[in-house]
This record gives structure tokens, sequence and C-alpha cells, in this order.
């Protein structure tokens, strides 16, 4: 036993020096997988927006089986926006039927009117917005509620949610293929939100079909990212400013489209968002993805993230349907 013992004590422990260096190797070890779990989850979440682009683009070619089109980018008529038209079809049709019940899509506005509570909306087309759309919302996406004054009911404790997917209305400038002016609503005042393009697929009060989109479905951009939305609620379509304007090409009428924007600018480009400059038609596509991009969905339903280093040109191309100008999204 006495034997036993000693052995015993001659066992020796761990001196603070070696617990100190694996310490050390277990934190480098931790440092090491860190960046790698971080990326992993990233390309999780951006594989989830690009679902959810896929999801919305079956919606509308769901939209356009049963009703013989693409539904329009924004309408002038209850100021609505293309995703209540989708609401059958991502599984949403309580909110559909809602928006039925009140009224919405034949009298709605996002914006008082009348006898209305403030900032409730005609026919209750904000408190629609009050429900969360997963669809909707990028989960690498910044801001999720709505702040944008025609979009936030009175009371603080309703917040409506925004949008972080939005239609291309198409580009604006000059088309480098032909020479010719990218079609453009001619709008009174030129610094009145920037007017909209009359290119792309998702116009204001224009439906357009597949066989409209000349440059073919799989060469036209339908809808993409802007991180942090534009601060209005995913019913809101347009903000009509007055009331003697022509509702085809917005001629003697400021708009102001939320779900739907003009291509100006490269990917991820900073947006002026105030003074002289600033043009709420032209917010940039932009994304919180790591890589310098953001996900895009063309109009046969495949997602494509393209790169904030793709050229403006090209973006223009594939942002216009029948241009004569087709560019490939890689």
């Amino acid at each position: 036993m006495s034997d036993t013992l000693r052995r015993l004590g001659r066992i020796r422990a761990f001196t603070l020096v070696e617990l100190l260096v694996v310490i050390a190797i277990i934190g480098t070890l931790v440092a090491l997988l860190l960046p790698a779990v971080q990326s992993a989850r990233e390309a999780a979440r951006r594989t989830q927006c690009g679902n959810n682009l896929k999801q919305l683009a079956l919606a509308m070619q769901s939209h356009h089986t049963s009703e013989g089109r693409f539904p329009a980018g924004a309408n002038t008529d209850n100021t609505l926006s293309w995703n209540a038209y989708l609401l059958p079809f991502i599984e949403q049709m309580p909110l559909y039927r809602k928006c039925q019940e009140y009224g919405t899509f034949s009298k709605g506005s996002c914006f008082t009117t009348g006898t209305n509570p403030p900032n409730e909306g005609t026919h209750k087309a904000n408190l629609i917005a009050l429900n969360r759309v997963a669809e909707f919302l990028c989960p690498s996406g910044g801001r999720e509620l709505a702040t944008h004054g025609s979009s936030t009911p009175t009371n603080p404790t309703r917040n409506t949610l925004t949008s972080h997917y939005y239609g291309l209305m198409g580009p604006t400038g000059t088309n480098t293929a032909t020479g010719a002016v990218y079609r453009s609503a001619k709008i009174t005042d030129a610094l009145a939100h920037g007017g909209f393009s009359l290119e792309g697929i998702l116009r204001v009060n224009r439906p357009c079909d597949a066989a409209s989109v000349r440059d073919g479905l799989s060469n036209t951009l339908l809808l993409g990212e802007i991180s942090d939305g534009d601060g209005a609620n995913w019913m809101r379509g347009i903000g009509i400013e007055c009331t003697n304007c022509d509702p085809i090409d917005g001629s003697g009428c400021p708009m102001g489209v939320s779900s739907a924007k003009n291509v100006v600018a490269e990917i991820n480009a900073p947006y002026i968002r105030s003074g002289p400059d600033a043009r709420f038609n032209n917010y940039s596509f932009s994304s919180s993805h790591a890589g310098g991009g953001a996900m895009f969905v063309r109009a046969d339903g495949s997602a494509v993230f393209l790169s904030e280093t793709l050229s403006l040109d090209t973006f223009k191309r594939l942002a216009s349907r029948a241009g004569r100008e087709q560019a490939d999204a890689q």
C-alpha cells in the first residue's frame, strides 16, 4: 500500500504555463473557426434570400397564368404595390381576403383621406401591412419596420413591415445598343422623386405579359434587393402628390414609387437621401450580403447574385425588357 501511495504522489499536475498554452491553443482554434461559422451562416442567409426571390417569381408566373399578365409594379388607382396582388400565390390567402373584405383593391389607399384615422389608410391598406410576410424580407436585410409617414399608423405600438424586394421599373438614360433614350414618365418637376421608367417589367399602371418581354425572360431582371427598404410598408405602391395628372405617363404629377425602382446607378451605390439631388424612385439596389453585390431574380424564375462591380450599362440592359440590348446575368 505504501508503494502505491508513493507512486501516486509522484503523479505530476499541470503547471500554470501548460494551462495557459492549452487555453491559447483553444482560443486560436475558436478564432479560426468563428469566421468559417459566420461565413456558413451568411451563405445560408443568401441562399434563403435567393429562395425568397424564386418564390416571388413563381408567384408572379402564377399570377400571369391566372390573369394573363404580370401585376403592375404599382397602381395609382389604389396606391397598392405588386406585393398585394401576389398574396394568394404565396399562401397568404387570409390576408388577400381581408383586402377584399375591406375593399382595399377597389378603393384602397395608403394615405389618409376624409374621415379616416390619421395614417391608417383608406380601407385599411396600411393595416394589412401590420402582418409580417417572410417572403418579403431578406434574412440579411437591415430594417424591417416601415418608417415612412405614408406607411406608419398613428398608434406607435402598431408597426407595419417593409419589404426588402423591389420591382425593376427599368433603366433611364441612353440605350447604348440603339442610341435611343430609354422611355420614362414625363413629370413637370424634374426633381420630384425622379419620375419612372417605362422600360422594365414592373412598371406603374402598365401590367405586361410575357410576350412583351422581347429581350427574353431569362435575360430580363424582375425583382431585386434593397437591403433596408425605403421606409414604406409592403402594401404601399405609389404616392400621388396631386390630382391633375395623367395616370399612364405621370404627366404633371410628382409620384413617389415605393414598390419598384428605376435603374440609374450601380449596385450598392450610395443613395442621396436628402437635398435637391434626392430621388425617392432612384434608390440603389443593394444588399447586406458578403461579397459585394445583391440578389436578383429573372423573369423566368432563376435567381442570380450580381456583383457591385457589374457595369452600369450591363445592369441597365438587364433591367430593360425590350430594348434590343440583351445581356447575360451571370
